[in-house]
């Protein structure tokens, strides 16, 4: 593999990696944008609304927001899974160099970590529809 070749193949995989961090910001946005209009749609006509009207407005919230978290642990997991190719080549540089291997990344802690959160704001959103449905302030 040429020189011109192995720096074109670094240029795609930052190209990649850069891809997934602005697919996950993206995917993260909408997350809060659903989550904000349902927190929303539950403080300003939580009480007026029926039980089948909250059944079919919590049901597309959490089939919506559950997608986005499923999608966003696949974008982290893509992304540390190149991370862990571009440690491997900087460990194989590093030895042929002799110099130390590289720190093993912490990539997994935010990927399932991430998805942890992600999971209970969906579940503070609902209990706080169930909140407003059942508070005693009238």
């Amino acid at each position: 593999m040429t020189l011109y070749e192995m720096m074109d193949l670094q240029l795609s995989r930052i190209d990649l990696i850069v891809g997934q961090r602005d697919a996950i910001v993206t995917l993260f946005t909408v997350y809060i944008s659903i989550i904000t209009g349902y927190l929303i749609t539950a403080f300003v006509a939580g009480k007026q609304l029926t039980r089948v009207q909250v059944l079919i407005a919590s049901g597309i919230f959490l089939y919506c927001t559950s997608w986005l978290v499923l999608a966003m642990q696949n974008a982290f997991v893509t992304l540390d899974q190149m991370a862990e190719i571009w440690r491997e080549n900087e460990a194989i540089i590093n030895v042929a160099k002799g110099l130390p291997p590289p720190e093993e990344g912490r990539g997994r802690l935010v990927v399932y970590g991430g998805r942890g959160l992600a999971m209970a704001g969906i579940l503070a959103s609902l209990y706080f529809m169930w909140s407003v449905r059942h508070s005693s302030d009238d």
